[in-house]
């Protein structure tokens, strides 16, 4: 019986080719889009995921006005020392350079000559396998990390640098033999959906051993570590985190008013749940850049609406269809067909259909993975055999769109009474009609949500390109100083590079505008007691003018000034605000910079500029002239760039013999830190233009069997002396209202979750009421010429071919 169903729907499909594969089309796009959404979804709901105690793991964070991941040190040992309820805990932190960037290192296998630049390493405790669940490959848990020297690296830096190799006890040289540090294990590639990578791990051990002695960075006084505890399952988080203040105060040196004056302030430290991470943080000094749950929210809608809408589409186009099988189903009825009978072969025709949609979506998703990859910014696996759960993602729309699409129109179509088919009069009633226009309101709505979205998206991201930051950032190349040697020697390295033809200006900076920027407090020497927090700037005499900052008050860096090199600082208007100055020119201040007390006077003030994304509110910063620099900034121009920046890679590496020779353009470092929002904006885009692609498609459908139910109002219309234009008028009205519902029901929807999504940015453009107007007549311009071939040739039939049936 399903084989002769089966047989019986190819041929029913095979009939009407154009039909079907409009159908097939609109399924196709809508499964390949869900599919790809679900993927997203489930990649970023997956991070941290595969730690062994997940749910037990909190990250000690620092919350306050402008929040930190970073702790002190200690915290996590002495957490375990004083509370059994934390089963374990670890502290780590990158391998800081000046001003806290990732130092770099050149790392070399002194037996076979291979060298290369790495920066990601990583200072642990030696319980860090007690915590995180990621693999050892080679190496006892229990007793690597322990030793001075020793360390831990990936298996994908095993190869590199020792080839097929046993790697476990042969050594790595660091920085040219400065330090050989021996190999103790080798663990699993970090995967792709941790919260923080790294190749490399250092213990502390090996790092306090060679700390200078008067260093505080591993003391209770410098909030510079991450800490990472593990509690004993069924222990309250919640608990724990309201008796940390109270236990820290005494190795910090909070009194009592300290205590009240930040629980009053509601400062201090939080437990974040490690699987929250990636999703629900994205404070000061996350280890990585972080996503966005408001991101995964917006696609999971998008993944439900385009879902429905390509069901909507394959009922409304079936139901479309149904006109040319009213004859069919009369005979079969007549012939004694049953109900059941009539349902299962309408079944078996969606579900073919559905199968049909399913192969070509999963062509489609084959096809195009990288590109679609591209357009969330990650990998996206389709490894179907690794992955089953993909399977069952396709098994679970098969069976929604096979069954519940197909289903309206089946029980639609075999409830049509064999008289009512005898006399031609057969329609879905009412009740019936009300629901497709529902459905019509639904999709178009959608579809001006879509539109209007991605249009506000592309204006925002617009105006972070527009907006002036208060700085130049193009012509400008961003040369990372990796050595000693460089910074010893970086004003006869300017100098050099100075002389190259097409070189503008050359400076030092510890820290690139766009990137993280260490923070200490500063106070007037006047009034010690009120601290402010600051940003700090380590740079060169010449960074105001290579950047083209804007002096509003006193003056910039100068070399004709001795006492510049020394004690006199550049600071931004938010720093005299937040001093509460008003001539801040020659102010004595003194800067507190890890436990040592640096006192000068202000020289001058910089026009507030952007120095962190246009995400973060301007913060106070602080230029000081030091020689710890950790970039180089070269303007160049815009004329022969590929030969200008050849002669500045020979200069550099005469150099620097020990480190790769890398620069990246400024504009694109800047650009980088909206990277999520272009991701967004050209997936809204997509999905935009596929849900105008559905909605016409359902529309076509839904007229095309509105209109034959008119077809012998319209041949009594035009006896009477009615003209085309103005039937098709009467034939496109009904449509038109609709279209301007779903517009009306649309606007204040989409109004509201982009006015949220703004939200995330402290500069932001203001919704224009022009683009919904816009997207609206573009919907209503899209309706008239999706129905205009069929209202014109349903308005020019001829009255004698429709009337003489009756």
């Amino acid at each position: 019986m399903i084989q002769n169903n089966i047989k019986i729907a190819w041929r029913n499909i095979s009939k009407n080719p154009v039909t079907a594969a409009i159908n097939i089309l609109g399924l196709s796009l809508g499964f390949a889009s869900v599919v790809l959404i679900l993927l997203f979804i489930r990649d970023e709901l997956s991070y941290d995921q595969f730690h062994q105690h997940k749910d037990d793991i909190y990250r000690i964070s620092w919350f306050s006005e402008n929040p930190q991941t970073r702790t002190p040190h200690p915290m996590a040992q002495g957490l375990v020392r004083d509370f059994p309820e934390v089963e374990s805990a670890v502290s780590i932190t990158p391998i800081w350079g000046p001003g806290l960037t990732r130092r770099i290192f050149s790392i070399a296998n002194p037996q076979n000559a291979l060298k290369y630049d790495e920066k990601a390493i990583l200072g642990v405790d030696s319980t860090f396998f007690d915590v995180f669940s990621f693999n050892l490959l080679k190496g006892n848990p229990k007793k690597v990390l322990r030793n001075v020297g020793g360390i831990l690296i990936s298996d994908q830096m095993a190869k590199k640098y020792f080839r097929d190799e046993d790697p476990l006890g042969k050594q790595l040289s660091i920085n040219d033999n400065q330090f050989l540090a021996q190999v103790e294990g080798v663990f699993e590639k970090v995967p792709e959906n941790s919260h923080f990578h790294f190749d490399f791990l250092v213990s502390y051990v090996t790092l306090k051993s060679i700390e200078d002695e008067n260093s505080q960075f591993h003391t209770w006084h410098d909030f510079g570590h991450f800490n990472y505890i593990k509690l004993h399952p069924k222990t309250s988080p919640l608990a724990l985190e309201n008796k940390l203040m109270a236990w820290a105060a005494q190795f910090v040196g909070w009194d009592r008013d300290d205590l009240e004056r930040l629980s009053k302030a509601q400062e201090g430290f939080k437990l974040q749940p490690l699987t929250d991470i990636h999703l629900k943080s994205n404070i000061r000094w996350e280890l990585e850049a972080n996503g966005h749950m408001g991101y995964v929210y917006i696609m999971s809608i998008a993944a439900i609406f385009i879902l429905v809408m390509a069901c909507v589409n394959f009922m409304n186009l079936s139901l479309g269809k149904s006109l040319d099988r009213v004859k069919e189903i009369g005979i079969r009825k007549a012939s004694g067909a049953s109900k059941t009978e009539l349902i299962r072969q309408f079944l078996v025709e969606s579900m073919l259909i559905s199968v049909i949609s399913l192969v070509i979506a999963g062509l489609m998703l084959e096809v195009g993975s990288s590109w679609l990859s591209g357009l969330f910014g990650k990998q996206l696996s389709l490894n179907y055999l690794e992955q089953p759960d993909l399977v069952i993602y396709f098994l679970a729309i098969f069976i929604f769109t096979g069954l519940v699409p197909g289903l309206y129109p089946a029980i639609y179509l075999s409830s049509l009474s064999l008289s009512g088919i005898l006399r031609g009069k057969f329609g879905s009633g009412p009740r019936g009609q009300t629901i497709i226009k529902f459905l019509v309101v639904f999709q178009f709505t959608l579809a001006l949500m879509l539109i209007s979205g991605s249009i506000i998206i592309f204006s925002q991201l617009q105006f972070f390109q527009d907006k002036p930051l208060g700085f130049q950032k193009e012509h400008l190349l961003v040369i990372p100083v990796k050595s000693d040697e460089i910074r010893n020697k970086f004003l006869t390295l300017k100098g050099e590079l100075k002389n190259i033809d097409g070189v503008k200006n050359v400076a030092g900076c510890s820290n690139v505008p766009g990137k993280q920027y260490n923070q200490h407090a500063a106070f007037l020497n006047e009034d010690p007691q009120n601290r402010i927090d600051i940003s700090d700037w380590l740079v060169d005499v010449d960074i105001i003018d290579a950047l083209k900052l804007q002096i509003i008050a006193g003056r910039g860096f100068s070399l004709d000034f001795a006492t510049d090199s020394m004690a006199s600082f550049v600071i931004n208007q938010k720093a005299v605000e937040s001093f509460g100055l008003e001539n801040p020119v020659g102010t004595p201040i003194t800067w507190e910079l890890d436990e040592k007390y640096i006192e000068g006077k202000i020289i001058g003030i910089v026009q507030d500029f952007h120095f962190q994304s246009l995400h973060e509110p301007v913060r106070p910063i602080l230029m000081t002239i030091r020689q710890d620099f950790n970039h180089a900034i070269v303007n160049i121009g815009h004329k022969n760039v590929t030969e200008i920046i050849s002669k500045i890679e020979d200069v550099w590496t005469s150099f620097d013999h020990q480190h790769e020779f890398e620069y990246t353009f400024f504009d694109e470092t800047i650009d980088q830190q909206y990277r999520a929002e272009n991701n967004l904006g050209k997936a809204v885009n997509g999905f935009a233009v596929l849900a105008v692609m559905l909605a016409c498609l359902g529309l076509l459908g839904i007229a095309k069997l509105s209109f034959a139910k008119k077809i012998k109002q319209i041949g009594i219309r035009k006896v009477m002396g009615a003209q085309p234009l103005g039937l098709i008028v009467l034939l496109i009205r009904d449509y038109s209202k609709l279209v301007i519902i779903a517009i009306f029901t649309g606007i204040p929807l989409c109004w509201l979750v982009m006015k949220n999504w703004l939200q995330n940015f402290e500069y932001r453009v203001a919704i224009n009421p022009i683009t919904f107007l816009v997207t609206g007549a573009f919907l209503l311009l899209v309706t008239w010429l999706t129905l205009g071939y069929l209202t014109y040739k349903t308005a020019k039939v001829n009255p004698a071919d429709t009337l003489k049936d009756e």
